[in-house]
């Protein structure tokens, strides 16, 4: 299984289904500018739901952000695959993650005068039309990158210079893989490590990858650029590599300390945004280890390295999704609790303001307000060549509040029906419109997740998380009947996911609305009303005690 989070104010979280496509001799890849993941992120027939937008209610300057920035030569053939903000999964099962990173080495894109052609969510959407495995993905990543160049989406700032794309595949392989902008601010530099069986690797906007067995030859666990150890001794690093090849390693020479994540060693840490992240996925998944190698409150020096073993029982899909949705409960940094968490107890901040200025921090959590979607793959082993199970779990706007569900690999060689393109594939994030508008499945989430400021703890724990908690069993359970079906009747195994996809997300969406409805008026004026849906009574909510002592 492999995970991320969007994390992004104005992105759009519409999932496009990108058809397999022969392709002529001599033709070209157009490539698009990943500094612009608004609506509509690109103009184009790669997908429907980018062809079939009105183009003359769009501005020049959205159309001119989503147009081509440069092409490629194309293959004769390229896989289908589900398309996020960042390519998701192809037919195959191949699986992508990603995690933005600070680095040294910034660039900027030929769009903005630059020397580079690619973003991340190019090079990632590229290894799923063109690869079946994630071997195969790195090496087109690097390559393309290497070849044309890489720039950061984030734009040429230290913060956001780098990227990881973590990746898992029918195999049983899962990688990491770095990139960064090369020399002369042109081409890239690049690195990838197998995470061991039975392993777990976080990588929270910060590079993992550190010192690279430059003797495996044969790729069994790493694989690096040629020019990896040229960078490192020409670049203009703050601390210059001069030692030994097998001195050098990724993280202590092409990043900020990641206790810090900025250049200034002597600046207040920082431990609390990335390395928090961290620590709660390891002290789910190895406690007995995190605990004893880490004391809580977590120190600012705590390293955790590439990966950790998990100890335990086998994780299932469902506790990977938990993980998804983690705000720290009833640990030191329980975000429902505190001055910052309101009288209701909400795990959601505003971010920004003086509070930055001043160096100060507040955790941050693997589920945030700002989350436009969360996915959870998984890529199983095939059923037979060419028919996985494997599928991404997607959860619009922000995992703690919603539900996964499922667009199934074998979903996308169906011949109709293929997923609920009316509620995952449509709408406009800058448009709320309940009479004339679509009700989309991003905004009944997002609706949902921002109404719950209002008294989160009640709302949480009396309608959405009953409600989330009982969605997501059905789903997974029922999940495990179709991949039965499948394998008994492999012939239509293709459009037996389809439906399946389509049915159950339209009745999640359904529900979710119908949710969102019944919170507007339960809560209605700060008051719980009709709480049985028949007497017109209502009851104060009110401020609890300990916060009226709090403020005296």
């Amino acid at each position: 299984m492999v995970t991320t989070t969007n994390d992004c104010v104005q992105c759009e979280a519409r999932v496009g289904y990108v058809p397999a496509r022969d392709h002529e001799e001599g033709s070209k890849r157009l490539v698009y500018n990943g500094e612009w993941r608004s609506y509509p992120r690109m103009i184009s027939n790669y997908s429907n739901i980018y062809s079939d937008i009105d183009t003359s209610e769009l501005s020049d300057y959205i159309k001119e952000q989503a147009s081509p920035i440069g092409s490629i030569p194309e293959i004769p053939h390229t896989n289908a695959l589900w398309d996020g903000n960042y390519g998701m999964i192809n037919e195959h099962g191949l699986a992508l993650g990603e995690s933005t990173c600070a680095g040294y080495l910034t660039s900027t894109s030929i769009k903005k005068g630059g020397k580079n052609l690619f973003s991340i969510r190019s090079l990632m959407n590229l290894a799923l039309e063109r690869c079946a495995d994630a071997r195969c993905a790195i090496q087109t990543m690097g390559h393309l990158g290497q070849k044309y160049g890489f720039y950061s989406e984030d734009g040429p700032d230290e913060g956001g210079a780098g990227e990881a794309v973590t990746m898992a595949d029918p195999s049983g392989e899962a990688w990491v893989f770095h990139i960064m902008t090369g020399l002369n601010q042109s081409g890239a530099v690049w690195c990838a490590q197998r995470v061991p069986h039975d392993h777990v690797a976080v990588v929270a906007n910060d590079f993992t990858i550190g010192k690279i067995d430059f003797n495996d030859h044969d790729h069994k666990n790493f694989y690096w650029s040629d020019n990896l150890l040229e960078t490192a001794r020409k670049a203009d690093l703050p601390v210059p590599f001069t030692g030994k090849d097998d001195e050098f390693e990724w993280t202590k020479y092409f990043a900020p300390d990641k206790r810090f994540l900025q250049k200034d060693p002597s600046a207040v840490p920082l431990p609390m945004y990335g390395k928090l992240r961290e620590w709660i996925v390891y002290h789910h998944t190895n406690p007995e280890l995190v605990d004893k190698m880490y004391t809580v409150p977590i120190p600012p020096h705590a390293q955790f390295g590439f990966s950790q073993p998990k100890s335990g029982k086998k994780f299932t899909l469902e506790d990977v999704m938990n993980l998804k949705r983690e705000v720290y409960y009833n640990t030191p940094y329980d975000m429902t609790k505190g001055v910052q968490a309101g009288p209701y107890g909400s795990p959601n901040r505003v971010e920004g303001g003086p509070v930055f200025d001043h160096y100060g921090q507040f955790a941050r959590s693997i589920s945030i307000q700002r989350t436009t979607y969360g996915v959870v793959h998984v890529a199983t082993p095939d059923i037979e060549k060419g028919l996985p199970t494997a599928a991404t779990w997607f959860a619009a706007d922000q995992p703690l509040t919603s539900v996964f569900v499922p667009f199934h690999a074998a979903s996308l060689k169906a011949e109709k029906n293929r997923y609920a393109e009316h509620r995952y594939g449509a709408g406009n994030h800058r448009e709320f419109d309940l009479q004339n508008g679509v009700k989309t499945a991003w905004w009944a989430f997002d609706f949902v997740s921002n109404h719950m400021n209002q008294n989160f703890q009640n709302m949480s724990q009396q309608y959405v998380y009953p409600l989330r908690d009982e969605l997501q069993a059905q789903l997974i359970e029922h999940a495990q009947h179709l991949h039965k079906e499948m394998r008994a009747d492999k012939a239509n195994a293709h459009q037996k996911a389809a439906d399946f996809d389509s049915k159950h997300q339209e009745d999640v969406v359904n529900k979710w609305w119908d949710l969102a409805g019944m919170l507007v008026v339960r809560y209605n004026d700060g008051f719980f009303n009709y709480a049985d849906a028949e007497q017109p009574a209502n009851s104060n909510i009110g401020y609890p005690q300990f916060w009226q002592d709090m403020i005296g």
